[in-house]
């Protein structure tokens, strides 16, 4: 009996095992006969699709893109060939149109011909407000057209040329994996490095980063220095390095272009979404207008009451054409900011131009920076700058005088009494130069941003600077980055934190001041009560100098923002400063960018930033942190709640908010 059961339940057995092998099979062709089926399809759809592909693209024609506009008060033909006959349909449209403001040609091959059309109808349309033309191929002629339409005209023309060169254009952005997440108050997210920038250049992403993280008010409100501070200009910087591939040297030395694009980005915000009583801003840089172009639209300019901006930097404009602009100024009331930067001045136009200055005029801000001036040249600048009233800021950056040139120009500020900013970056600089700077801040009252980097200065020439700044009771920002001060050098600005009680922000980057000369500046920093920013990145310090700075950040508490960015400082350096972090309560910025903390560092900063509750911004980018130094600094934030935290990876950047 118990023999038979057990062969039943073998025979049942046996059974379940061939239910079970043919619910198998059958599922094995059920399986085949569906991937059969969605092979067909796929089949099907690739000989649809070559059928449409096979099929010619029909394009819109101008006219099915004005009449598809409607009654839209914009008209978008940018990346668009326009013709000469285009131009006359467009011609037809304007005249006949009751509500268009604003036409954007940007990018569309625009020639001097085309240019005589749109200001024939410029004439007689009298609903335009603003018209988009960067980039494009208008020359003297154009120029001439444009400004005999704009004398009587309200219209804001914008022919900025806010786009950069074909060495800086991205044509195969694939490979590229890298993500920039920025999240905003109300939580939403955007991925940065994802924005539109195939092809794109670097002027115009940015105002697409802008245009993610600034409100519309924010954009047309901030000014220079409130968006320096701002914690999102790092992000833009950061975004812009990723996209483009660049590092921080080359970034340092595109960064004030850049800058220039993100004051036009809020500008031409301005000029689009404010109604436009008269034109306030012109802009036509980076074009090939020479002196001819410059004198037509300079003498349409002439009665103008209305324009505070002009921007014709890179236009290939000489002496000749400076001379018709020092005419203008005489008489202009109303001008305060002019830009005529990159363009090869000369002597001549200095001299109409000092002249000029010499006027009772409205002029506030000068940027005559790259424009070839020598000693001469400045020495007429310096008569004008003597009898001046009006101007607060000049840039002289990036020219050929020296020595003998800033002699003239010192001498001038000991009389002027209104210039508070003064960028003299990149000119030939020695030993006498700042002995003259130093005598000249002993008796200057009223200027307080002094930029000087990039101009090469020994220990004898510090030694002048530290007398002077002792005795000067006005300057607050001073920049010397990239100067080639030495360890010794270190001693005398540590004489210059000692005795200045004015100065709050000191950039000494990019020199060689070494672990054994910031020793001299962190014994300084113990005692000093006005200093809240200084810059000490490319100076090799190394993780002995971090421990110098940690030991002085244990006493102070008056300096926000250190910058120590690109100083070989490993994971003990990182210990040193956590270590200070635990008990300052003052700094609010800590850059440690493109050093080698790696993970060990990355669990020191993450402990303290635990206890510590007034540091806001940590950059630690370029650390070689990886998946557990980042989960050590994310655990961290769980419960620090101020910190705005960027790190920046290989192939992944990430930002916690």
């Amino acid at each position: 009996m118990g023999f038979c059961k057990y062969i039943y339940i073998i025979e049942q057995e046996v059974e379940k095992q061939e239910e079970e092998e043919e619910e198998e099979n059958q599922n094995v062709e059920d399986v085949e006969k569906q991937q059969e089926e969605e092979e067909e399809e796929k089949e099907e759809e690739e000989e649809e699709q070559k059928s449409a592909d096979d099929e010619p693209t029909v394009e819109l024609t101008l006219e099915q893109s004005i009449a598809q506009n409607g009654d839209s008060s914009t008209l978008d033909l940018q990346m668009r060939g326009l013709t000469n006959e285009d131009m006359k349909i467009i011609g037809n449209t304007l005249k006949n149109s009751k509500t268009l403001t604003t036409l954007e040609f940007g990018n569309t091959g625009f020639s001097d011909d085309a240019a005589k059309h749109l200001a024939d109808v410029l004439k007689i349309n009298t609903t335009l407000t603003t018209i988009g033309l960067f980039n494009n191929k208008i020359g003297i002629e154009g120029a001439r057209h444009l400004a005999d339409a704009l004398k009587n005209n309200t219209i804001n023309v914008a022919l900025n040329g806010d786009q950069f060169g074909d060495e800086n254009i991205i044509v195969d952005d694939s490979p590229f994996k890298s993500t920039l997440i920025y999240a905003n108050s109300e939580g939403v997210s955007v991925d940065l490095l994802q924005l539109y920038g195939v092809q794109t250049h670097m002027g115009s992403y940015i105002a697409l980063v802008m245009d993610k993280l600034f409100t519309f008010e924010e954009i047309t409100t901030i000014t220079k220095d409130e968006f320096m501070k701002d914690e999102r200009h790092l992000i833009i910087k950061e975004a812009v390095r990723s996209r483009f591939k660049l590092n921080h040297e080359m970034l340092r030395s595109e960064w004030s272009t850049l800058h220039e694009c993100i004051l036009h980005k809020r500008r031409n915000e301005l000029k689009t979404k404010k109604v436009v009583l008269g034109l306030t801003e012109f802009h036509i840089q980076c074009n090939e207008i020479g002196d001819n172009g410059a004198k037509y639209l300079i003498d349409a300019l002439r009665n103008n009451k209305t324009l505070k901006v002009l921007a014709i930097f890179g236009n290939e404009i000489t002496g000749e054409g400076l001379i018709h602009l020092a005419d203008v100024l005489k008489e202009n009331t109303t001008l305060i900011e002019l830009n005529i930067r990159a363009n090869p001045i000369r002597m001549k136009g200095l001299q109409y131009l000092a002249d000029a200055l010499q006027y009772k005029t409205a002029l506030m801000t000068l940027d005559l920076s790259s424009c070839n001036i020598s000693d001469e040249g400045i020495q007429c600048l310096a008569n004008g700058l003597r009898k001046n009233t009006t101007i607060t800021n000049i840039d002289l950056g990036w020219n050929e005088f020296g020595d003998k040139g800033f002699h003239y120009l010192f001498e001038a500020l000991r009389y002027n009494t209104t210039l508070t900013t003064l960028n003299l970056a990149s000119n030939k600089m020695d030993t006498e130069g700042f002995q003259s700077l130093a005598d000249c801040l002993k008796d200057n009252t009223t200027l307080t941003k002094l930029q000087s980097y990039q101009n090469g200065i020994d220990d004898n020439g510090l030694s002048y600077l530290v007398d002077a700044l002792g005795k000067n009771k006005t300057l607050t920002t001073f920049e010397l980055s990239s100067c080639g001060i030495s360890t010794d050098g270190a001693r005398h600005l540590a004489e210059i934190l000692r005795n200045n009680a004015t100065l709050t922000t000191l950039n000494f980057g990019s020199g060689g001041i070494g672990y054994e000369g910031v020793q001299h500046l962190a014994d300084a920093l113990r005692d000093n009560t006005t200093l809240t920013s200084i810059n000490l990145g490319g100076n090799g310090l190394e993780s002995k100098g971090v421990q110098y700075l940690a030991d002085a950040l244990r006493n102070n508490n008056t300096l926000m923002t250190l910058e120590i960015r690109s100083n070989q400082i490993d994971a003990k350096g990182a210990q040193q400063l956590a270590d200070a972090l635990q008990s300052n309560t003052g700094l609010t910025t800590l850059d440690l960018n493109s050093n080698r903390i790696e993970n060990k560092g990355a669990q020191y900063l993450a402990d303290a930033l635990r206890n510590n509750k007034t540091l806001t911004t940590l950059d630690i980018g370029e650390n070689e942190i990886k998946g557990k130094g980042i989960q050590y600094l994310a655990d961290a934030l769980q419960s620090n709640t101020v910190i705005f935290f960027l790190i920046y990876l290989p192939f992944s950047s990430l930002l916690f908010t």
